[in-house]
């Protein structure tokens, strides 16, 4: 059991970091939200802590192990003072029990709403079980991951645990098949793991998989169920659990399931931000977003789609709250920044194999490549093959469409939100940018896609999931954003 020691150093980072960032936020279920978000979030924050460590001060595996610890300690001491607040109102608080109760309550009174609430929740429970059952005997199985898992990732952090003096070494050209400009959020992560441990356990990188694909999951229980119902919250997680993509992948152990974590997170938290007019959510969703970039190259394309939608939407709520605007999108800016700087720097200072910037193709080659139509529809008919194969996704993407013609059939007699078309249109930013990375790939592209398109597609299935889920739900309480 002493794996569990870095696991509960990460999760104590995390919920303390999130407890200081969240304290005076209006934000729903913001216990749950600690609670089932700590662990990755403190991951995150020691896969960047731990680079830049490295960077600055090269110091020893012990030295390293220590630095969590510490940032927990002053993060400690930092949320003390919050505790000695006078209490100004002192109504009458709910008893445990009654909180349980609410919880797995599904909105609205009808009984036969908290007969299905309880099923869905008793179904989901099973599921849970099942599914870490699949989980930990696959990994069982196959204890290095995939092919990308141990050429890549775990080839990383050998580097960073086994010589912390010599990690750079990774970026030779002897070690240049191995994509040496691949962001370090996962390796960063399992040398941590390795070095608090005094040694590579293979159990540790299973563990980082099993906390990303619970937290993703997750992420779709606590998001329906402030903005819709329990009932819907149960069931979309439901729906998830049982989508083999994820299953299959999850016990790869690559790093596409973290990365849809951290896209849907920061997604879901901008669209709270907007719906609460929190502008210390944009900041999280910004710092998540940064993660992203952190954990993948593809993720600097969700960047650039977030950023982009970002600008778009605040500039047309700007028209009525200029303000407002403005400060949710410089507290946007601000989040991205310390994450997307380590991410320049690594790919800029750092990084040989340059895999994402632009080939030595010539600007002429490439505007060929990307008006060559006959690639176009090929790559196209490609998306649309991977998405409609439902013993991968189990009609996810059906559903989803059946969302988008419903939902604005729907707006016309329910009302005018429209921050919940926001996951539509990053889904569309992200694959759209796929599609121009396809269509000038200097590889074969028919192996391309047959390597890459189902993983890409785990990047934003879950922003689908939740669209499909929040347009079809029990309940539609939200307001007018």
């Amino acid at each position: 059991m002493k794996f569990l020691i870095p696991l509960a150093l990460s999760t104590a980072f995390g919920f303390l970091f999130l407890a200081r960032f969240l304290t005076h936020s209006r934000l729903k279920h913001k216990v749950l939200f600690m609670i089932l978000f700590s662990p990755a979030t403190g991951m995150a924050l020691v896969s960047l802590l731990l680079f830049c460590i490295q960077i600055l001060l090269a110091p020893q595996a012990r030295f390293l192990s220590a630095a969590v610890p510490l940032a927990c300690i002053v993060l400690l001491c930092l949320r003390i003072p919050r505790f000695k607040k006078p209490v100004e109102n002192c109504a009458p608080q709910e008893s445990a029990f009654t909180k349980i109760k609410h919880l797995l309550q599904p909105a609205g009174t009808p009984a036969i709403q908290n007969i299905l609430g309880w099923l869905l929740a008793g179904l989901l429970f099973y599921t849970a079980c099942h599914f870490w059952t699949y989980l930990t005997g696959y990994m069982s199985w196959n204890a290095f991951g995939g092919w990308d898992t141990r050429a890549f990732w775990t080839l990383k952090a050998h580097f960073l645990h086994r010589d912390p003096e010599q990690w750079q070494l990774l970026f030779s050209k002897q070690a240049s098949w191995a994509n040496s400009d691949y962001p370090l959020m996962i390796p960063g992560i399992t040398a941590w793991g390795w070095n608090l441990l005094g040694r590579e356990m293979l159990i540790w990188p299973m563990v980082i998989a099993a906390v990303f694909i619970f937290s993703l999951a997750g992420l779709l229980l606590w998001y329906l169920a402030c903005w819709r119902s329990w009932a819907t919250a149960l069931a979309a997680c439901l729906f998830f659990l049982t989508t083999y993509a994820y299953r299959f992948w999850a016990g790869a152990m690559y790093c596409d399931i973290p990365l849809a974590f951290f896209e849907t997170m920061a997604v879901l938290l901008w669209i709270s931000g907007l719906r609460l007019g929190e502008a210390r959510l944009f900041a999280l969703a910004g710092l998540f977003a940064g993660f992203a970039g952190w954990t993948k190259n593809e993720g600097i394309l969700f960047i650039l789609a977030l950023t982009t939608s970002t600008g778009l939407w605040l500039a047309i709520l700007g028209r009525q709250k200029k303000t407002a605007a403005g400060k949710f999108f410089l507290s946007f800016l601000c989040g991205l920044t310390i994450p997307l700087t380590i991410f320049l720097y690594f790919k800029i200072f750092l990084a040989v194999n340059k895999t994402l910037l632009i080939q030595t193709q010539t600007p002429q080659a490439t505007l060929a490549a990307l008006t060559n139509w006959d690639r176009i529809a090929f790559i196209l008919a490609a998306f649309g093959a991977f998405k409609w194969r439902f013993e991968n996704w189990h009609g996810l993407w059906l559903l989803f469409a059946a969302a988008l013609i419903y939902k604005p059939l729907a707006a016309k007699r329910g009302g005018r939100e429209t921050a919940v078309w926001l996951p539509v249109l990053t889904i569309f930013l992200v694959e759209t940018g796929y599609l121009l990375v396809f269509a000038q790939t200097p590889l074969n592209l028919q192996f391309h896609l047959q390597t890459s398109m189902l993983r890409l597609l785990l990047h934003t299935g879950a922003l689908a999931l939740v669209f499909a889920f929040e347009t079809f739900g029990l309940s539609a309480e939200t307001p007018d954003t």
